[in-house]
């Protein structure tokens, strides 16, 4: 039913009241809504909600509506942008009815009885009036789209990086059916489920390629999560772009719209020329654009005018650059705001800065000369509007220059977060400055200090009284300016005509360029006017001595943030214009101190100074001091790079009869030997002179190239990740025979690299990797037996990396035995003992010491390098994760675990986040959504999704049956949720193994971390398999989890038994045979007899077929007795022949 001429006039009376309460009545509305309705979550963008953006852009909606109640026309394109949208989210007429019911019931509770029923009925009727014209024309639309009229699902076929920022993702039907053709510019709507928020998001995004009946292409920029309002303040990242760009994979499905949008190429055969216009991702729907025009109409005339941050930042960088060379009528023009050092200017970019029309050519770069020419601007909201005001300065129709800033605003919005629509309620900002090179005025009359109701008349007396303040300052008047920029002007023909009116007037010899900034009002008042000019100021006005400062201004200098001279009882601006001159009396806090109160301010000091002086306190001395203490000598740092490493010393550590500082508790009767004499001069002489045995075991067998090679590859690849030894401390020993420096340490770190080492040297046996290092680590066997007598810091260290060697061929119980041993001797030596309140001490009574001798005092030099910077960082955030990972243990996986069934959900949550938060901390140089050269940063990343595994895991599975419906409704609510974490962080851990492949080629030198990690994920994506059928993506995961643990056999022996494990699994029950040979583990059969591989040490029983030979060697009970039964096998490969005899059982 349409509007009666009554309820035209009431709704339009109701204008000023959606000024002051639109914002709060369309945010009760959104919360009453999706209170009612949180099915409509999956609808409504999340990030638009929490920001307030949603209810401000339909609070602006309603205000244009109820604006323009009697002019409908006028909404049309707005109507045609919204209807579009809706249609890429299958809004439906139903989904009509609820935002209705709830927006009435919204002005009803904001506006109480002010809302009569009249008032109520008329927007009830107004409503559904734009409800039904979008209705209609939705339907328009569905049925343009030949029965598609909801979400399809799409598979990644590809997923291509094309700039630092933005990743194209090649998408095709999974039905396989032939795609719809699409108009150049267009968008499609992508729909994802965000496990943060559980609950689906959908954004649309523009389609960057040409028509292709087989597949879609979008190009996607990963929005970072920072707030444009407030520059450097951290909002939350893109929930979709972040998922498509770190979780969505090739092989990977998501749900996908028919195409949409009001932003396209007119006409794609024509022969008139094109000019293209974007910024930063704004060039996607160009490309399009650009790819279909190449193909359809390759003589026509095209100028490309793109702006980015850089060249890294843009996308299709050298597409552009082939087809230009292809084609002789396409002119591609670059800018770039902040180029880096490897961006070259003529071959990466043009022109330095942001897009600048006023540099190109009007003929040669924007066919100005060609009254037919077509322009398409897509990009922010300001960059837009500056591109249209320029085009409009220049001659071009605006009409057809306020058409295609419209279309482009809806493409600009479909790869970015959706602009921020202008406030139909804006606040006016009032300025004027008068004798610099920007000059603001004002459109008000200064003979009647009145500003003209008139718009144009304003327009003329702004420019009048430019022309009067520039030759007021000593110059020529209009004939200076060369930029304007007009505030607060409504952009309309009337306005417009205004302006050039007065350009032909004051400067007819020149065009300033011109560019309209916004709209916007003051109070109660009509539109006012405020231009911003920008002029030469004359040479006299430069040399011109600086005016004289005032402490207070007058209040109209204030209000119009003017220079004011100070005089009395009226100042020179406010007789210029003979305006009243009032002074508040309020105090400013601006005026300087009076010399009395300065005269006791330094009294005071005085006072203060004589009083320190009098105890013995130098101020003086103590700020010299502080200056100084970063300065460290060269005595100083050698004193400090001596005891680098050193055990703090108090009555609980004492030096052993060997001269090695141990650690006994207070019930030790040890602790006698501290008084069976004074600590020997040169305690750690034998730490530093090798026994003459050992100096000269190592030195004949090993190269130097190859001990160098090794030590290089042990500091590089396992290091970084197990930092049982410091590189500095052991590189300087090794070179002066120090005390951190024995050949057990060396042969163990020349055993461990060998692992990560593909030289046949290295090897017992040329033909199988598993024995590289073996010499090394028979030699440090040796030794250890010897050093155990006397064991020291080394020793440990040693002790660790034997067991690494140990686990690492596949040998796990020696491994833990050899482990168990480190963590003993480091409890003996007091390693566990937090030394802070010693250092505290300490650092006290040194710096007495310091004072009294004026001396600098110590520091630690920062790590110079960026790589030890980015290994100290990575060991600080594992500490952090395995703190998490500790917190998950005790409550969940412990023996005892610590929260019962109802405590679990909510620490679910709280874990998650923490998760969350570790992960958003991390230093750049541990993030990999760029190429991160550091390997550890890949499997830390690895770590933290397995964290989540392990999280979810027990939530997975429900235990016991519910007490009630409510805890029943949690328990699929969280069981829900924790099989979406497991899933996304298996997804995770597969994307994060292609990334390390991609850099790095192999995970031949990873840790052995990975492993688990792997393992962790592969269990999750069988669990996620439905039935005997596997989906191609699943497959494609599995293969990548597989791959990994091939390639990590070649140095971790154990990842080659899972990986043969994982490869039997498949074959037996989904029939899937993988890419790549299975190979016998560390078990090889020959004939009817099984040997176990050697590992170093001999067995009183002699051979190993003299007991169980039909599975491995044991270890023995008792010298020339069998073993036991019951006993652990040297190597865990036995479980391999469990595995094929009960495969099943063990799966």
């Amino acid at each position: 039913m349409p509007l009666t001429p009554e309820q035209v006039q009431i709704i339009k009376a109701t204008v000023p009241v959606l000024v002051e309460h639109g914002t709060t009545i369309t945010s009760v509305f959104y919360k009453n809504m999706l209170t009612a309705h949180p099915e409509l979550h999956n609808v409504f963008n999340t990030a638009h909600q929490v920001s307030g953006h949603q209810a401000r852009a339909l609070a602006g909606a309603l205000f244009a509506y109820a604006s323009n109640i009697d002019n409908l026309g006028a909404l049309g394109p707005a109507v045609e942008l919204i209807c579009h949208k809706h249609a890429s989210l299958y809004i439906k007429p139903d989904d009509y009815k609820i935002v209705g019911k709830f927006l009435l019931e919204a002005m009803g509770q904001v506006l109480g009885d002010a809302l009569t029923p009249e008032i109520l009925d008329a927007w009830a009727t107004a409503y559904w009036q734009l409800a039904d014209i979008m209705i209609g024309r939705e339907a328009q639309l569905y049925e343009q789209a030949e029965g598609w009229t909801d979400f399809r699902d799409f598979v990644v076929a590809q997923k291509v990086p094309e700039s630092s920022e933005i990743t194209s993702f090649y998408l095709k039907p999974v039905d396989g059916k032939p795609l719809p053709a699409f108009r150049p510019g267009q968008y499609i709507s992508v729909q994802t489920h965000v496990p943060e928020l559980n609950y689906l998001q959908a954004r649309q995004y523009s389609l960057s390629d040409m028509h292709r009946s087989d597949y879609y292409r979008i190009s996607v920029k990963k929005e970072p999560g920072l707030n444009p309002a407030e520059p450097g303040a951290k909002a939350h990242p893109g929930y979709v772009s972040n998922i498509l760009h770190d979780f969505i994979n090739e092989g990977d499905t998501i749900k996908v719209s028919h195409p949409y949008g009001d932003f396209f190429l007119s006409d794609a055969k024509a022969a008139n020329p094109v000019v293209l216009i974007s910024a930063g991702v704004g060039l996607t729907p160009m490309t399009s654009i650009l790819n279909t025009l190449t193909s359809e109409s390759p003589e026509r005339k095209v100028s490309f005018i793109h702006g980015a941050r850089n060249a890294q930042a843009r996308a299709f960088k050298n597409h552009i650059t082939t087809l230009e060379k292809k084609l002789p009528n396409l002119k591609s023009t670059f800018f770039t705001s902040h180029p880096t050092e490897e961006d070259k200017e003529d071959e990466d970019y043009q022109y330095r800065g942001r897009v600048d029309l006023s540099k190109l050519d009007s003929n040669q770069d924007l066919f100005l000369d060609d009254a037919t020419t077509e322009y398409y601007v897509c990009g922010p909201d300001t960059f837009m509007t500056d591109m249209l005001n320029v085009l409009k300065s220049k001659g071009q129709s605006t009409q057809q220059s306020t058409q295609q800033t419209k279309l482009s605003a809806s493409a600009t919005a479909s790869n970015a977060p959706d602009r921020v629509s202008p406030s139909p309620f804006p606040q006016y900002t009032y300025s004027y400055s008068l004798g610099h090179t920007d000059q603001y005025e004002g459109g008000w009359d200064p003979s009647t200090g009145t500003i003209p109701r008139e718009i144009n008349a304003q327009i003329d007396q702004a420019f009048a009284n430019v022309d009067m303040n520039l030759r007021n300052a000593g110059g020529e008047g209009w004939s200076q300016v060369y930029r304007v920029n007009s505030y607060h002007v409504p952009i309309n023909d009337e306005a417009l005509e205004a302006m050039v009116r007065n350009f032909h007037k004051w400067v007819p010899g020149h065009k300033p360029i011109w560019t309209c900034v916004g709209v916007t009002r003051l109070g109660e008042d009509d539109m006012r006017v405020e231009i911003e000019v920008v002029a030469h100021m004359p040479p006299a006005e430069k040399k011109q001595s600086r005016g004289k400062y005032t402490t207070k201004a007058c209040e109209e200098c204030r209000r119009r943030r003017a220079k004011c001279d100070g005089q009395k009882p009226s100042c020179s601006r406010c007789v210029q214009w003979s305006i009243s001159c009032q002074y508040s009396s309020n105090e400013d806090g601006r005026r300087p101190a009076s010399k009395f109160y300065v005269d006791l301010l330094r009294q005071r000091i005085q006072f203060l100074e004589e009083f320190l002086a009098k105890r013995g306190i130098d101020p003086d001395a103590e700020k010299s001091l502080e200056e100084d203490a970063a300065e460290v000598t060269s005595y100083l740092q050698a004193l400090c790079d001596q005891f680098k490493g050193c055990l703090a010393l108090d009555e609980s550590l004492n030096f052993d009869d060997d001269g090695e500082m141990r650690f006994f508790g207070p019930t030790s009767g040890r602790l006698q030997f501290a008084a069976s004499g004074a600590l020997p001069e040169e305690g750690s002489k034998a730490r530093v002179e090798l026994e003459p045995f050992a100096s000269n075991a190592y030195e004949p067998f090993i190269p130097t190239e190859l001990e160098s090679h090794l030590i290089d590859l042990y500091f590089t690849w396992e290091q970084p990740w197990y930092q049982i030894v410091d590189e500095d401390l052991f590189r300087h020993s090794m070179a002066h025979r120090g005390r951190y420096f024995t050949p057990l340490l060396l042969y163990s770190i020349l055993a461990m690299g060998s692992r990560y080492s593909d030289r046949v040297e290295t090897r017992t046996d040329a033909n199988d990797p598993n024995t590289a290092g073996r010499f090394f680590f028979e030699q440090a066997k040796t030794l250890l037996h010897r050093e155990m007598e006397r064991p020291s810091l080394t020793t440990i260290q040693a002790l660790g990396l034997i067991g690494m060697f140990y686990i690492a061929t596949g040998a796990d119980a020696a491994g833990w035995l050899h482990h168990g041993m480190a963590n003993r001797l480091s409890l003996d030596m007091g390693l566990n003992l937090d030394p802070a309140a010693f250092d505290r001490a300490v650092r006290r009574v040194c710096s007495m010491l310091d004072v009294q001798g004026a001396v600098n005092l110590p520091s630690h030099a920062e790590p110079s390098s960026p790589r030890q910077r980015a290994i100290r960082s990575l060991q600080t955030a594992l500490i952090q994760i395995c703190q998490i990972h500790e917190k998950i243990f005790m409550s969940l996986w412990g023996p005892k675990p610590t929260l019962n069934q109802r405590q679990r959900p909510a620490f679910l949550k709280s874990c998650l986040l923490d998760l969350k938060t570790w992960l958003y901390d991390l230093p750049p140089e541990l993030r990999i959504d760029q190429p991160n050269h550091l390997p550890h940063a890949y499997a830390l990343h690895m770590v933290y999704h397995t964290a989540r595994i392990l999280l979810a895991k027990p939530f997975t599975i429900r235990h016991q049956s519910a007490s009630s419906d409510t805890d029943a409704n949690v328990g699929v609510q969280i069981q829900t949720q924790a099989k979406s974490v497991s899933a996304d962080s298996a997804r995770a851990i597969c994307t994060i193994a292609q990334k390390y492949r991609q850099q790095f080629g192999s995970f031949h030198l990873s840790p052995i971390t990975a492993m688990h990690c792997t393992l962790s994920a592969a269990m999750v994506l069988l669990e996620d398999i439905s039935g005997e059928d596997m989906l191609p993506s699943q497959k494609s995961r599995l293969e990548v989890c597989v791959g990994v643990l091939e390639e990590l056999a070649g140095s971790w022996q154990p990842a080659r038994r899972i990986g043969n494990n994982l490869r039997r699994l498949l074959s037996a029950r989904y029939n899937l045979t993988l890419p790549g040979s299975e190979t016998e583990g560390p078990l090889q059969q020959t004939g009817d007899d099984l040997f176990a591989p050697s590992m170093g040490f001999d067995f009183v029983n002699g051979g190993t077929t003299d007991f169980l030979p039909q599975y491995a060697e044991g270890l023995p009970s008792a010298p020339g007795l069998p073993p036991a039964l019951d006993s652990l096998p040297v190597d865990y490969g036995l479980f391999d022949v469990l595995n094929q005899m009960n495969m099943d059982r063990m799966w």
